[in-house]
């Protein structure tokens, strides 16, 4: 928790809510339109995330690739927040690796052409969250704290314990 400098009082905000304090998740973000993928950009790093970003599914693919084979520990990334029509390799191609190589990383899919059988098919194989755009903002910032929140109450416990 934070205090006032002067008086020693608890401020009401915890810091198991404030990602920055720890350095942020590290979310690899796949979008391919500028507008989207700046304006999801801007949210995740205001919340305090760092953010790696692919603009098609052949960069995705190569940020990705050893784990398809061989999934790391620690994974590389926190989350992966991807769009399911990429140029080269689709979203939900990408997915669908990660999850028979077994990776454990949440996945969020996000897409203008969804369909039932699409979204029934992403949640098949891992995504924890299934978000047609237009979305709102809240809903994604909903869906990516949700993901990141244990994590983040995890870190905050083990520096409130070292400190």
């Amino acid at each position: 928790m934070r205090y006032h400098k002067e008086e020693g009082a608890m401020e009401s905000q915890t810091f198991a809510l404030d990602p920055s304090r720890w350095g942020g998740a590290r979310v690899l973000l796949a979008e391919d339109d500028d507008l989207t993928r700046d304006a999801l950009c801007c949210v995740l790093r205001r919340d305090g995330h760092r953010v790696i970003v692919a603009r098609d599914g052949l960069e995705l693919l190569g940020l990705v690739a050893v784990d398809l084979v061989i999934p790391r520990e620690p994974p590389p990334f926190d989350l992966i927040v991807c769009d399911v029509v990429l140029p080269g390799v689709s979203g939900l191609e990408i997915l669908a690796g990660l999850h028979s190589a077994g990776s454990v990383t949440p996945f969020i899919v996000m897409t203008a052409y969804g369909t039932p059988e699409m979204k029934q098919a992403a949640l098949r194989d891992g995504a924890a969250f299934f978000l047609e755009k237009p979305f709102e903002l809240q809903d994604f910032r909903a869906a990516v704290s949700t993901l990141l929140e244990p994590q983040w109450v995890r870190d905050s416990a083990r520096g409130a314990l070292t400190a």
